[in-house]
């Protein structure tokens, strides 16, 4: 009996836990995310199998192809006015952009009574310029699935049906004037300027959650190959795949996800073990081509040996030299808050930087000069900015949300560093996005 009990408690355990997906934007790591977690769980077959190690060869491209920041502002500037109409793009017509303001802070509102919008997951960029940035449009919040994407011009005031459909609401990325895009296995690429449309490539194992260098030559994107979480580099000029990971964690937590390419060395990609936070405790993780993936931040156990940093929600900073991470505020040791790891800094404790809100994810600027993040408390998400010049911590907007995909705030930087996207729940109760300019 004592068996059977075990037996059926380690089931119900793997089932709660195991992700969406192998590559999936969807974390399970989230307090109150476990709505949306249990729904995608339920698709999902058991998997224990055993980590596999990964001897692919390295890329014969630079392993550094660093572009500054105030470059990639300037030429995603320079790209000038799109005109979508040219291209024969349709106005969505139940679209409405709006200009809101809420505990003080003005920004514009991107809302529809019929359609839900999201700007994807804030790690990949959407961002044509500081005037256009590309949305998916679902007709149900919480099953934003076979999602359409389109074009929102907050300069001339309208949003434009592009005629893509992706998989899910984050898989596309924006680099200059390519929307690289994502339905079934196939990647595909349009340029907004010219209109062209192909397809790049089919995987068998499926593509998911792309991530680019900092040039735009290469992406990184998540698959399922031999029931293994996969990790794969694409170099785009090339048309060449390899794969960077294959692993499976032992379980019930399996899943290695969260997977996003270095910005300046495509043989360098993050990835995360996915799971209950409270019970991950090993979360970062780095994977090198032709190396053994290897975890990269000493997560503290308290003195009764329970799990002390309970950490997650990650990004890339723009220079490639560290990442930036939440250390939950459930976590039972202090401090709590937004924390940096430095890749060559011979310290990999979790260190707090900043910690006054409970924060839940974080987001950088690519000049390096802020911090964006989203609070986890009550009935509201608040939409935060860190000047990290100054040291303040200043929450812009409370965020209307139901604490499920896709609406988590995600503040997401525009190249430029001058606007801050943020995912809102409307008086409709359809998922919005409003934008805020930062003022310098």
């Amino acid at each position: 009996m004592k068996r059977r009990l075990t037996a059926l408690l380690l089931l119900f355990c793997m089932l709660l836990t195991f992700s969406a997906g192998c590559g999936s934007g969807d974390e399970v790591t989230d307090i109150a995310d476990t709505e949306s977690m249990t729904e995608a769980d339920e698709t999902k077959e058991e998997n224990d199998m055993l980590p596999a190690d990964t001897k692919d060869e390295i890329f014969a491209a630079p392993v550094e192809v660093e572009t500054p920041a105030e470059d990639i502002a300037a030429y995603y500037d320079e790209l000038g006015e799109l005109d979508f109409a040219s291209l024969g793009c349709k106005i969505d017509t139940n679209a409405k952009i709006e200009d809101d303001s809420r505990n003080g802070t003005d920004f514009i509102y991107v809302t529809s009574e019929k359609y839900h919008y999201s700007f994807g997951y804030y790690s990949n960029n959407p961002w044509v310029n500081s005037d256009v940035i590309i949305m998916s449009r679902g007709k149900e919040a919480k099953d934003f699935h076979n999602c359409e994407l389109v074009a929102v011009d907050m300069k001339n005031r309208a949003v434009y049906e592009l005629g893509i459909v992706v998989n899910d609401f984050s898989e596309f990325v924006v680099w200059h004037e390519l929307l690289y895009y994502i339905k079934g296995s196939t990647l595909s690429v349009f340029n907004l300027k010219t209109g062209e449309k192909r397809e790049l490539l089919t995987y068998n194992g499926g593509i998911g959650f792309p991530h680019m260098t900092n040039d735009g030559r290469y992406m990184n994107f998540a698959s399922t190959v031999d029931g293994k979480c996969t990790g794969v580099i694409y170099d785009i000029e090339k048309n060449e795949t390899k794969i960077i990971l294959q692993k499976n964690f032992s379980a019930p937590f399996n899943v290695a996800n969260h997977m996003m390419i270095s910005p300046i060395n495509p043989n360098m990609m993050f990835f995360s073990h996915e799971g209950t936070t409270q019970y991950i405790s090993n979360r970062l993780w780095m994977a090198e081509m032709g190396k053994e993936p290897y975890c990269i931040v000493k997560q503290n156990l308290t003195e009764n040996y329970d799990l002390g940093d309970c950490v997650g929600h990650e990004c890339w900073s723009f220079d490639g030299k560290g990442l930036w991470y939440v250390k939950y505020s459930l976590s039972p040791t202090p401090p709590r808050g937004i924390c940096y790891i430095d890749l060559a800094a011979k310290d990999n404790s979790v260190q707090v930087l900043y910690s006054k809100y409970p924060y839940w994810h974080v987001s950088c600027s690519p000049d390096g000069r802020y911090v964006g993040a989203d609070t986890q408390s009550g009935s509201y998400s608040g939409v935060c900015l860190i000047d990290r010049t100054t040291g303040e911590e200043s929450m812009l907007v409370k965020a209307r949300t139901n604490w499920v995909h896709p609406c988590h705030p995600h503040p997401c930087f525009s190249p430029a560093s001058d606007k801050l996207a943020f995912h809102d729940m409307s008086i409709d109760d359809t998922v919005s996005v409003g934008i805020i300019t930062i003022t310098k």
